[in-house]
């Protein structure tokens, strides 16, 4: 039971210690991390007392190593003179910092002059002091120029801040180091293994405080960097608030534009002579170096010579042809400074659309671009130009020190680089200049794009919308088929077909039956005109938005083939359908009787003609069915039918009293017509009775049909004959049996 009891006392220890290296470690880095943020604890008066004491501790350590020379102890003399190396290490330090002590001091000066110069800025400013353009100018300039020095502090600050991260990283190993030294120190039985680990514990010491001072230093310097971006802060916040305050007392001038234009004449005017220059200084070496190429085939010149003196014309052709073109490329740039100038006198002055205001933000972005691009190519060629230099001042030096004749074409060539080099150095300062006019260029535009009203939007877009609009799809003719000529062609076409329709309908209505046509001549006329109008708004529309008849050739063919292959039935149907109204066999109106459905003729259309039965049943034929078969039409020619009606009276009945009867049951209906007038004849001899027809005419279009009146008569028929006594007889058969034939068979059967 003891023994379990203190392998358990034993294993706890070991957890407890386990657990508390973490907490160590973190009591360690506690301990460093105030000496990485007590730097500024430091000032200048302690910093010259600790370069007193490390002095005075120099001196010691200098006694110290004579000693042990004198005494022949190499290892303590070596010892002592790395000591004495870090302790002028510590002393530089100690410099560092004191000059990062003045400069925090100097930051911190100039961040309260900014805070106080940021308070007294006058938003509007007064007019005794109203801002010039040039002096707007130059503030925009300077706030590019902030905006690139703080983005530089930024970087700066982030790298102090990673090399404070290391310094305190390596710290905390030099303290660690220091521990185990002292540690090694104290542990030490021998009294020379306690001098020699006193030694290492004393340069361990010195290590570690010269880290520390590092640390210290690296610090300060971050520090500093966050007073300098504090302070690149508010002096770009201080040129902004005077940008702002300013910007609206001042007007850019026609004399500002033209001073500026005027600057730009004169750099084109230097370009121009230059260029000229070069030209001729191209044509001259491009003579001198056919001639040395002519020297060396007749072999006039030492070979080496003569192969130098071509490669300095080679050199010198390059480099004006090189020179042209980027003389070329500086006037080029000379004309997009004069644009981007004219565009901002346009801005500030309103002289502008809102669809201009976009394409002036994408030439704008197309500049800067382009100024980028120059810049990479720029630093390629420099390079280029320094490794070709480097070579060339080589060779110069091998060939002063091998006492050659080439030294003079050598220079030549090393001149005429130097030259490239400075063309290209005005070409690099042309190529920032132009970059930071269209910055300030697309700076404006962005205010003015942020700042402009809801109609120089609705423009922008109405720009657009109107190149859409105009956008050509085919032409024709070489007239352009555009997508507003075929939206405006379809409107009239589809305005001119309600249109047509409804004068139609009016003038059926109200016109022809003044002219005292009927309702089926009128329906076939109303048919006509509204073809004729719908041809009309039609050709109409094209003329409108000058569509040439041409456009449609091609669609004639493709109808024409339509025609012969798949659209016979719909054309034979049309054209019977313009028969049927000109020739009018069939009009609307008219009762007519088809195969075996009769009923009255509604409407005759472009393909088929509807008919509604007796029945109230809408019958749909097509046109051509009507030419091809035979059609009864009641109403062709008038509007009157002859109805009959038969009956049978018994036999022994007065035939003239019958015959009156039946004309009082027919002229006592209201839709028998009186003329002609009706009558009755008596027919023949039935059967079993006298018949008799009654003849009597109808008006076709009357309100009630044929059917009703006819029911009608007979009723009253049988009426008047039941009230005469004149008796309807049926039919009737007399069957005759004869049994004499077969006696027996009656007899048989029963």
């Amino acid at each position: 039971m003891g023994r379990l009891l203190k392998h358990l006392l034993v294993a706890a220890v070991l957890l407890i210690g386990i657990a508390a290296v973490p907490l160590l470690r973190t009591g360690a880095s506690a301990q460093t991390a105030p000496a990485v943020d007590s730097s500024t604890a430091q000032t200048e008066e302690n910093l010259r007392a600790s370069r007193a004491g490390l002095e005075a501790e120099r001196k010691q350590l200098e006694v110290e190593r004579l000693q042990a020379e004198q005494a022949a102890d190499h290892a303590a003399a070596a010892r002592l003179v790395q000591e004495l190396e870090l302790v002028s290490r510590l002393d530089l330090l100690f410099l560092q910092q004191m000059s990062a002590l003045q400069r925090m001091t100097e930051l911190e000066a100039e961040r309260a002059q900014l805070l106080q110069e940021k308070a007294s800025v006058p938003a509007p400013p007064k007019p005794a002091d109203k801002p010039t353009f040039s002096m707007l100018e130059d503030l925009r300039s300077q706030l590019a120029g902030q905006r690139e020095r703080q983005l530089e502090i930024e970087l700066n600050l982030a790298s102090s801040a990673r090399a404070l991260e290391d310094a305190a990283a390596v710290l905390e190993q030099k303290e660690s180091a220091r521990r185990k030294a002292k540690e090694e120190a104290d542990t030490a039985d021998l009294p020379i293994q306690r001098v020699e680990r006193e030694g290492l514990l004393r340069a361990a010491v010195l290590e570690s405080r010269l880290q520390r001072q590092i640390v210290e230093v690296r610090a300060s310097e971050r520090k500093n960097w966050e007073l300098a971006l504090e302070a690149a802060k508010l002096r770009l916040e201080l040129i902004q608030r005077r940008i702002a305050a300013s910007k609206p007392q001042v007007q850019m001038s026609e004399n500002d534009l033209v001073q500026a234009l005027s600057g730009l004449d004169a750099r084109e005017k230097s370009l121009r002579s230059a260029l000229e220059e070069a030209k001729g200084r191209l044509a001259l070496c491009e003579r001198r170096f056919f001639e040395a190429r002519a020297k060396v085939q007749a072999g006039v010149q030492i070979e080496q010579q003569l192969g130098e003196q071509i490669e300095t014309q080679r050199v010198c052709r390059d480099a004006a042809q090189e020179e042209m073109s980027i003389l070329g490329e500086r006037l080029a740039m000379a004309a997009s400074s004069r644009e981007i100038w004219q565009r901002r006198f346009k801005l500030h002055h309103g002289d502008y659309r809102g669809a201009d205001l976009k394409i002036w933000h994408a030439e704008v972005s197309a500049v800067l671009k382009g100024v980028e691009q120059r810049d990479r190519m720029q630093n390629s060629h420099q390079t280029a130009l320094r490794g070709e230099l480097k070579r060339i001042a080589a060779r110069i030096d091998a060939d002063r020190d091998a006492g050659g004749n080439l030294g003079s074409l050598l220079a030549k060539q090393r001149t005429q680089l130097r030259k490239t080099e400075s063309v290209y150095g005005d070409y690099s300062e042309d190529n920032e200049a132009l970059r930071k006019l269209a910055e300030k260029l697309a700076a404006e535009l962005s205010e003015v794009q942020g700042e402009a009203a809801f109609w120089d939007s609705l423009q922008v877009f109405w720009t657009a919308l109107s190149g859409v609009w105009n956008y050509e799809l085919f032409a024709v003719a070489d007239h352009p088929i555009t997508l507003h000529k075929i939206v405006v062609a379809l409107i009239i076409v589809v305005l001119g077909f309600k249109l047509s329709r409804m004068l139609s309908r009016k003038f059926a209505l109200r016109v022809l039956p003044r002219l005292g046509i009927n309702a089926g001549e009128a329906a076939a006329f109303e048919a006509l005109v509204f073809y004729a109008l719908v041809v009309f708004f039609v050709l109409f529309s094209l003329q409108v938005v000058h569509v040439p008849l041409t456009v449609f050739t091609l669609l004639g063919g493709a109808v024409a083939i339509g025609v012969g292959f798949g659209s016979q039935n719909i054309m034979n149907n049309f054209i019977s359908g313009l028969i049927l109204l000109v020739e009018r066999p069939i009009r609307a109106g008219d009762l007519v009787e088809v195969d075996t459905y009769q009923g009255r003729v509604e409407k005759i259309g472009a393909r088929s003609t509807r008919i509604i039965t007796f029945n109230n049943i809408d019958l749909v034929v097509p046109n051509s069915l009507l030419l091809e078969k035979t059609v009864v039409n009641w109403t062709l020619s008038d509007e009157m039918a002859r109805s009959r009606i038969s009956v049978g009276a018994a036999y022994g009945s007065a035939p003239e009293q019958v015959k009156e009867l039946l004309l009082e049951a027919v002229l006592e209906q209201p839709d028998v017509l009186r003329e002609p007038a009706p009558f009755a004849v008596f027919a023949e001899f039935g059967d079993s009775a006298l018949i008799f027809n009654v003849y009597f005419w109808l008006s076709l279009r009357a309100a009630r049909t044929r059917p009703a009146v006819e029911s009608d008569i007979r009723c009253r028929i049988l009426e008047l004959f039941r009230q005469n006594g004149i008796e309807i007889p049926f039919p009737q058969r007399t069957v005759l049996l004869r049994t004499s034939e077969v006696p027996g068979k009656l007899n048989d059967s029963a």
